[in-house]
């Protein structure tokens, strides 16, 4: 979601020293791992609301995209890195992390509309670039 390693490996301590020195707050052994996946999706929210003007799309050459497993992933990830932040994050955090719509709101603070309209937005971007580069809208399904 914030789209380099350092970043992310910055954005993966916090969550480190915020699960070790608040673990007494979390309620259930049952419901540890949603505590912990609640802090991380907050902390790297707070990260991007606090740097968005620093993150910006990395530029990758245009290569020629074939249909095998390897260049499927490469033109997904090149699609991913060009959608800008915050519909990227509400993407991943649509698709990949199962939240719905009324939690992805929630976590930005703004409206459903917001979620739906970002989701919309980040897929199409996607499709668009997945077309470009020869991967194809198929190369998601």
């Amino acid at each position: 979601m914030v789209q380099n390693r350092h970043d992310a490996l910055d954005v993966s301590q916090d969550v480190f020293v915020k699960v070790f020195t608040r673990i007494n707050q979390s309620q259930s052994v049952e419901s540890l791992g949603f505590w912990i996946r609640k802090i991380c999706i907050n902390t790297t929210l707070s990260f991007i609301k606090k740097n968005s003007h620093l993150i910006t799309n990395v530029d990758f050459k245009e290569k020629q995209i074939h249909r095998d497993t390897h260049e499927t992933m490469s033109s997904l990830e090149f699609a991913l890195n060009k959608i800008p932040t915050i519909p990227r994050s509400v993407l991943w955090l649509y698709e990949v992390e199962g939240l719905n719509h009324q939690e992805i709101a929630d976590l930005f603070g703004k409206s459903i509309s917001f979620s739906k309209t970002n989701l919309s937005r980040a897929k199409q971007l996607a499709q668009m670039y997945l077309t470009q580069n020869g991967g194809g809208y198929e190369a998601v399904q």
